[in-house]
């Protein structure tokens, strides 16, 4: 499914058989052009839903939210004095001494990148204990500011989460229904930028998403469909409806790159 057109491909399992059918894409609602294109499908082959046992597509939604910056308002909550990472990045840079380069705006932009006290060192034990009061502070923050996702990532956590879990449940006891993403989860790996960009990336993304695949399985069930939808993973491989509302960002590049 691209930003321009929605492909199909039809495989009849019991003669190999295949069909192949093209449909404007719909951004406003992804999931309306994949509806059209299998009913059409369905009509044109007398196939009854209970027939398609695999549902599988690839999809552009993802990548070209964040091409053309049309995620969520998103928030970034991190161990004190790291708030920064997400903006300086990393020494690795493909053009160190170009000073044309103007380096795109972070997803969570400053004034939305909160700082709590608490210190997991690098071999998991607790340096310093989660401040709570100071994460209760920062969800009265994140609702005045109206925020729609919120990324959390401390220092070491893929050692110890639980400060992130911790901090993630605060969230959610005052914030119903933000769409959270915890860097333990998405990207549990050492190096912190690589770890906070793509859970802050994940966050970005996330309810959008999450909106499109609701809308998409209601769409395929609503048809007599009874198989569920699978997405085409960024690494060529499979995932379900739950892994990707809890895990978007595995979706940017989804499906074959273009010819």
């Amino acid at each position: 499914m691209g930003g321009t057109f929605t492909d199909f491909t039809l495989l009849a399992e019991h003669t190999g058989e295949l069909h192949y059918f093209k449909v404007p894409s719909t951004p406003h609602d992804p999931s309306e052009a994949i509806q059209a294109g299998l009913a059409h499908l369905m009509r044109e082959h007398a196939i009854d839903g209970s027939e398609l046992v695999h549902v599988g597509h690839g999809t552009t939604v993802a990548t070209n939210m964040v091409i053309e910056r049309r995620g969520s308002r998103t928030a970034l909550v991190t161990t004190r004095g790291f708030r920064d990472v997400l903006e300086i990045g990393r020494q690795t840079r493909p053009h160190l001494y170009d000073y044309n380069v103007v380096k795109p705006e972070p997803l969570a932009p400053r004034e939305w990148r909160f700082e709590i006290t608490e210190r997991i060192a690098a071999d998991g034990s607790v340096l310093q204990p989660l401040d709570e009061d100071e994460v209760v502070a920062v969800a009265r923050e994140l609702a005045a500011a109206r925020v729609e996702s919120v990324s959390i990532c401390f220092m070491h956590s893929y050692r110890n989460n639980a400060h992130e879990r911790r901090t993630r449940d605060i969230l959610a006891e005052h914030l119903p229904g933000i769409y959270l993403s915890v860097s333990s989860e998405i990207l549990p790996e050492f190096r912190e930028y690589e770890r906070m960009s793509t859970t802050a990336l994940n966050a970005y993304v996330g309810p959008r998403m999450a909106a499109y695949m609701r809308n998409l399985v209601n769409s395929v069930k609503d048809m007599g469909v009874a198989t569920q939808p699978a997405t085409v993973h960024s690494n060529g491989g499979l995932m379900s409806v739950e892994s990707v509302l809890s895990a978007p960002v595995r979706t940017c590049v989804s499906g074959p790159p273009p010819a």
